[in-house]
């Protein structure tokens, strides 16, 4: 059965249903029941019913507008808009899909040949893509606004004022509007900027996706960022989305694959600023520590240390990673303390930690005090490799009770918190002196 007889049982016109399926046309509902009883096929799964994106969804959607080799494209204007509203009677592509998919294997399957496709179609659909859609009227200043909108989230995520699934919903909004911007139609000029802002905001939903302790969903925005900044030839947006990706595989369990993360992020260190190179070396730092090779631990951690105090070439460069000097402490006494549980002279290493450790605790400043739970958790640690049980646990509890009084609670110093109270257990606390950081983790709903 030729799609000519398709289209003559149901009662329309072969270009009439060509139309509907390439989904320039609204598809009315006695047409779709003809298309449901020629073909045999439900009707329910020839036009499924469409419902508003979930915030899951409008991840989704982004990842749509990539194509194989994960470059951002833009939709051909009236084939594939997933825009479309149902009530215009447009199909989404996935509908679109099934239909075409349905009529082709009618004929396919009754042995015949379809017939090519006539000049007039051709014309019409050509004209469709190259003609009939304007260019989205967009200009610099709004581009300037996206941009100002972007700092201001990323501003909001440092100041930590609100929960990250608060600051989440609202930057998936941004985000679902700089997608509709992508799938659309946009002045050479200004495209390689909005993707750049697109990456950078998909970079940030990944950081508040894994701190709402979404790990799937946080890897999927990672890689976004990465196929953005590859797009643009950015290079620093791509090295700090390779730190946050390898910062998720850290603390997932699985130091190689982000050791391997990281040395991805540090392929392109000569043109990235070296505030950049130097944070992405301290998560190496770690990462060496943690696989138990002192060597390359301290040698990733001298490099980390020699970073450089000049601006960065643009905001983002440094906004991304803003690594200071608290920050590299931070990673020094962690590193100390990774280590000491690797290797036989431990004390030395424990001693390092807490030096390093109670000195940055003393040092923090109005903008740098979020990073105070993790650096008491690691004091805490160090107390505890040293037998110190009782110290251990007032540290502990005073890193629950610093946790409690923000709204925003980091993910990294609560995991580090778990580990801490797990190794107390081990080394035979009693349940009498782990009672009060037992209550103090249920009171964070940990």
């Amino acid at each position: 059965m030729r799609k000519a007889e398709i289209a003559a049982k149901i009662g329309i016109s072969k270009n009439t249903m060509s139309r509907y399926i390439q989904g320039s046309h609204p598809v009315p509902n006695h047409i779709r029941q003809r298309f449901a009883d020629v073909l045999g096929i439900p009707e329910a799964l020839l036009f499924p019913p469409q419902v508003s994106p979930s915030p899951q969804q409008h991840l989704s959607l982004l990842q749509a507008s990539m194509n194989p080799s994960g470059v951002i494209i833009q939709s051909e204007k009236g084939r594939f808009d997933i825009t479309q509203k149902e009530e215009e009677g447009f199909m989404d592509p996935a509908r679109r899909n099934i239909l075409m998919k349905t009529v082709t294997a009618a004929a396919v399957f009754a042995g015949e040949q379809l017939a090519a496709p006539s000049a007039q179609e051709l014309v019409e659909r050509l004209s469709r893509i190259f003609g009939s859609a304007p260019p989205h009227l967009i200009d610099k200043q709004s581009v300037e606004y996206l941009q100002l909108r972007l700092e201001r989230s990323w501003a909001d995520q440092r100041a930590r004022h609100l929960p990250p699934q608060a600051l989440l919903r609202y930057l998936l909004k941004d985000l679902s509007e700089l997608t509709n911007l992508l799938e659309r139609s946009l002045p050479l000029s200004l495209r390689p900027r909005i993707v750049t802002i697109t990456g950078a905001t998909a970079l940030l939903a990944g950081i508040l996706s894994y701190e709402a302790w979404n790990d799937a969903q946080s890897q999927s925005f990672y890689q976004i960022a990465i196929n953005a900044a590859r797009e643009t030839e950015n290079p620093a947006l791509e090295a700090v989305a390779w730190g946050w990706n390898s910062l998720l595989a850290q603390y997932s369990g699985h130091p190689e694959q982000a050791l391997h993360y990281v040395q991805h992020g540090l392929i392109s260190q000569a043109q990235v600023h070296q505030e950049i190179v130097g944070w992405l070396a301290a998560i190496e730092a770690e990462l060496y520590a943690t696989l138990g090779n002192a060597r390359a631990s301290l040698q990733a951690l001298q490099r980390a240390s020699e970073i450089k105090g000049e601006p960065g070439r643009n905001w983002g460069e440094t906004f991304w990673a803003h690594f200071e000097p608290s920050q590299y402490r931070g990673y020094q006494g962690i590193c100390y303390l990774r280590l000491a549980q690797n290797e036989p002279a431990k004390r030395r290493y424990v001693d390092r930690a807490q030096e390093v450790l109670q000195g940055t605790l003393e040092e923090l400043d109005r903008s740098t005090r979020h990073r105070r739970p993790t650096l008491i958790v690691d004091v805490a640690t160090t107390y505890a490799l040293q037998d110190k049980k009782e110290q251990a646990l007032q540290y502990a509890l005073q890193a629950a009770q610093s946790l409690s009084e923000t709204r925003f609670i980091s993910r990294v110093p609560v995991l580090r918190l778990q580990s801490l109270q797990a190794f107390l257990c081990h080394v035979g606390a009693s349940p009498t002196e782990l009672g009060a950081l037992d209550a103090a983790m249920k009171h964070l709903s940990l």
